[in-house]
């Protein structure tokens, strides 16, 4: 039986640091910035602000 990745996630300390180890292999699909008091709320942390990329590999790879 095939197994296929959808997504995961990882919390990193440095972003531009990851995405330059990350990116030598998948390609940068967009990056985010944000803030709110219901996403500090949601995350538990007073003024949380949030930055995230999202990479993408070849929907081709596949592990069996």
């Amino acid at each position: 039986m095939p197994v296929t990745m959808n997504h995961t996630g990882f919390v990193v300390s440095d972003l531009a640091r990851s995405l330059a180890f990350y990116c030598d292999g998948l390609s940068l699909s967009f990056q985010v910035e944000a803030s709110s008091p219901a996403l500090s709320q949601l995350l538990g942390y007073d003024d949380a602000r949030v930055r995230a990329a999202w990479v993408k590999g070849s929907t081709a790879t596949r592990w069996s």
